[in-house]
């Protein structure tokens, strides 16, 4: 998990459709997010 959100923060500053993908993933699962913490 760590390893794809850090994918994804670099995918941002390369995509900026990666924002919105990223932007649905926190708001459809922000449970997820905060167990893999």
């Amino acid at each position: 998990m760590v390893e794809k959100a850090i994918w994804a923060l670099s995918a941002i500053g390369r995509d900026a459709d990666a924002t919105l993908v990223v932007a649905l993933l926190l708001l459809l699962s922000p449970s997820t997010i905060i167990k893999a913490r």
